[in-house]
């Protein structure tokens, strides 16, 4: 029989995931997406919310196609940092040591890939460091890696002092869900640490639009977010590494 793909179950966004205002405005924007692990190209459009200016995909391809598509991109996961990563590792650590104490910190990343910044924080700060990441291939390499423990296997109260979020929030449909959901992980007096690509402005250091990214973040958004689902904003910082070929646009 031949391959039947899975299909998109697309549904209007109706609201600003954001501030929840419903003044959502279609910008006339539209994106086809050719993916190639999927053989199929995916017609998108791009809605701004007019009171936050929050700006996203007009249209949800729907959780299940989501988690499909991840399921079928394969990416390359090196054991050993590039010479970029070491940089980026060290200016985000010193970045979350003043403002965060982290010698003996229980840290956890959601979205880990391979671990360098996990391993960098182990043995830089003496973290003790989890993983969670949907991939079973990169579940697989940050198994190997020493230092490194498997969120899931934690037993007994799962809490850690500090979250990372680095390169999700874009990528995450119900942000209310997984925001509260971080909440219950924390300890009392836990940190938070988010990097997402900044849309503030719109220059040569913008991201581009693609297929993963539902979210396009301008800072006042983000802040709004947090404080909407109860967090407190301590520390902001806005950095553009042009040769790093992982993050080459502004954070």
């Amino acid at each position: 029989t031949d391959f039947a793909p899975m299909k998109p179950a697309f549904s209007r966004v109706e609201h600003c995931r954001v501030c929840n205002s419903k003044r959502v405005l279609d910008l006339g924007v539209r994106r086809n997406y050719y993916l190639a692990n999927l053989d199929q190209t995916i017609p998108l459009s791009y809605a701004i919310c007019q009171d936050c200016h929050f700006i996203f995909q007009g249209e949800y391809v729907g959780d299940e196609f989501l988690n499909y598509y991840y399921r079928q991109s394969p990416m390359l996961r090196r054991k050993e940092p590039t010479v970029f990563e070491v940089g980026q590792n060290e200016r985000q650590g010193e970045f979350l040591a003043r403002h965060v104490a982290l010698e003996g910190k229980r840290v956890l990343e959601i979205g880990a890939h391979a671990g360098a910044f996990l391993r960098h924080l182990y043995q830089r700060f003496g973290c003790t460091a989890y993983f969670e990441e949907l991939s079973e291939e990169a579940r697989t390499v940050l198994a190997s890696q020493e230092g490194l423990h498997d969120f899931r296997g934690l037993e007994g109260e799962k809490k850690v002092d500090v979250v990372i979020l680095r390169h999700v929030l874009e990528h995450i449909f119900d942000l209310d869900s997984f925001l509260a959901y971080v909440h219950t992980i924390l300890a009392e007096g836990g940190s938070l640490f988010i990097e997402v690509p900044d849309w503030t402005h719109f220059d040569a250091h913008t991201d581009p639009f693609i297929f993963e990214h539902l979210n396009q973040f301008n800072s006042a958004g983000l802040v709004q977010l947090l404080r909407r689902t109860g967090w407190q904003v301590e520390a902001l910082e806005k950095s553009i590494h042009p040769d790093d070929p992982c993050t080459p646009n502004r954070v």
